[in-house]
């Protein structure tokens, strides 16, 4: 895997995790920060999983 696609996801996560909100009590804002984290995991997740396979393809 490129070390810049591994670069931009890491930065895409870092993005998301960046735009949350910690200090809302606001429902709908937590529910957004809930999407957001998720969505950083998720990018994470699918990053790791690409490089785990590329390790045993290779």
């Amino acid at each position: 895997m490129k070390e810049e696609m591994i670069k931009k996801s890491i930065q895409n996560a870092l993005k998301e995790l960046e735009s949350v909100d910690y200090t809302s009590n606001i429902k709908q804002i937590q529910n957004t920060n809930n999407k957001k984290v998720q969505g950083a995991y998720n990018i994470l997740f699918d990053l790791n999983r690409k490089l785990k396979e590329e390790n045993n393809n290779g």
